[in-house]
């Protein structure tokens, strides 16, 4: 202690978004129904918490209160809000209704966010949907999978495990074959030959975390097959300055996975650890 008696230390000032944070709103503006936009507005602390993204977004633009993002859907993006206060949301599961797609639509979300959470739980609703209406992937789903997804990645895993586990391989007939990804069906190829059991992904949805694997971006015109529509610019506007950035999805670096998005364990399972 005497030694460090002297000793004078000097930090930094942390900025006054970050001071206040939890004090502080700053507000999404995203596209509604009909044309419209819809306002959420949301703790500015909590927020770069959860999300790389808006973590960066809140460093490059400080005094921002304001974020114009008509690339993100509103009901897709209230369902990210309730994740960021109860890190779940609750979606409901009608008869004949497919609840895939708004999840795989939380599922990009989430990547676009870096929130590997929210990616995980959204993961886990749609095991949570399986189960409850034992419904599987259908085409469209598997090719938007794997056309926004690397291979070896946790919802790639989920749906090839899904089929497997089901040993249902005559809904992929001829016209299915002719229209699904083929690194699909030759991962599925692979999955049943091979002498590993193929347990109920719904019964284990803890080995399909987001990993770091899943945060890489595809460098693809089909990621989103769904989506026609290239994302916009996104315009920023506060009370004292106003600026304009790229949408993370037009500017990602492909291969790069974000510092500070390790709000839940991020790893891949191995096919040993998956057939544990």
């Amino acid at each position: 202690m005497a030694a460090n008696a002297g000793v004078q230390k000097h930090r930094a000032p942390a900025p006054t978004w970050f001071r206040n944070g939890f004090k502080e709103t700053i507000k999404f503006i995203v596209s509604g129904p009909q044309q419209t936009m819809e306002e959420f507005v949301v703790h500015r602390g909590i927020a770069i918490m959860r999300s790389h993204t808006i973590r960066q977004m809140c460093m490059d633009n400080p005094d921002a209160v304001e974020f114009k993002r008509p690339e993100w859907n509103a009901s897709t993006f209230n369902l990210f809000i309730e994740w960021l206060y109860m890190q779940k949301f609750y979606v409901a599961f009608p008869e004949g209704s497919d609840s895939y797609t708004p999840l795989l639509r939380v599922y990009m979300l989430g990547r676009e966010l870096r929130t590997p959470g929210l990616m995980t739980f959204a993961i886990y609703e749609m095991c949570r949907y399986s189960e409850t209406r034992e419904v599987l992937f259908n085409t469209t789903h598997i090719n938007t999978i794997y056309g926004c997804t690397q291979p070896g990645g946790a919802l790639r895993r989920l749906v090839v495990d899904q089929y497997a586990c089901s040993r249902d391989a005559t809904q992929l007939d001829k016209i299915t074959e002719d229209s699904v990804s083929k690194q699909f069906l030759g991962d599925l190829s692979r999955r049943l030959l091979s002498k590993k059991s193929v347990v109920d992904p719904c019964q284990h949805p803890q080995k399909y975390h987001a990993g770091p694997i899943d945060m890489i971006d595809v460098d693809t015109e089909n990621a989103n097959p769904s989506a026609n529509a290239q994302p916009r610019p996104s315009v920023i506007t506060t009370a004292r300055s106003s600026a304009t950035i790229p949408s993370t999805a037009a500017t990602g670096n492909p291969g790069r996975v974000p510092q500070g998005t390790q709000d839940l364990p991020l790893f891949v399972a191995s096919d040993e650890e998956s057939d544990e």
